[in-house]
């Protein structure tokens, strides 16, 4: 009879520790890549269908969303939900549409959702804030989902903030103050600057980036 040679034991113990030290390096570095490029997949589409329906309810696009005809006091869950289902409803498939205590919730077929709600301002605006969450459970939590300063909320990470008053598409950006600036147009370094000082800012930094978390983006994802 032929001898027949297998590994050993030990041989075997130390093909799994190799493999195991192998994924204890790989995996965490693969989950990290998934789940910036499913963020930056729902940040993109979320932003192509906002802008589409921006244009398709007013005409071309030439005329803003600001909801001054039906937004008529803050935090108002039944105006909000007039003017979701007036400027948005008919150009946009969600998975489920709620009011909340001071605005909608939203939510999209591909898991992810929007809050939308009026926070107040200066006479003659309307000051609509949508917060974008590429998983809609980081718009559930009860100190968000019920919190009327959406601005406020953004993390660079899990929520991005967005501003329907004045330019249609116009994202916001602070300047290192925490000032609101007109600028809507910055070079990436601002854009990149202003992201580190701000959590905020980082919608204005993706927008740059094309929705893409570079290798600069200053959050971990």
């Amino acid at each position: 009879m032929k001898n027949k040679k297998g590994f050993t034991l030990a041989e075997t113990l130390i093909t799994i520790g190799i493999i195991g030290v192998v994924a204890a390096l790989t995996i965490p570095t693969m989950m990290s890549y998934y789940r910036k490029k499913v963020k930056s997949t729902r940040l993109k589409k979320f932003y192509s269908v906002y802008m589409q329906t921006i244009y398709r309810a007013t005409e071309g696009g030439n005329i803003s969303m600001s909801g001054e005809d039906i937004l008529k006091s803050v935090a108002n869950p039944d105006e909000m939900f007039e003017y979701v289902n007036t400027y948005y409803v008919p150009y946009v498939k969600f998975a489920h549409l709620s009011k909340t205590k001071v605005g909608v919730f939203a939510g999209f077929p591909d898991g992810s959702a929007m809050l939308i709600a009026k926070s107040g301002c200066t006479a003659g605006t309307a000051c609509v804030h949508i917060l974008f969450c590429p998983e809609n459970k980081d718009c559930t939590q009860t100190n968000v989902i019920d919190n009327k300063n959406l601005d406020n909320l953004g993390d660079g990470k899990n929520r991005f903030v967005f501003y329907t008053t004045g330019v249609p598409g116009y994202v916001y950006e602070w300047n290192e103050k925490g000032e609101l600036t007109t600028t809507t147009t910055p070079n990436r370094e601002d854009a990149l600057r202003s992201c580190k000082n701000h959590y905020r800012n980082c919608t204005k930094l993706l927008y740059i980036d094309n929705w893409e978390f570079k290798n600069d983006y200053p959050y971990k994802i």
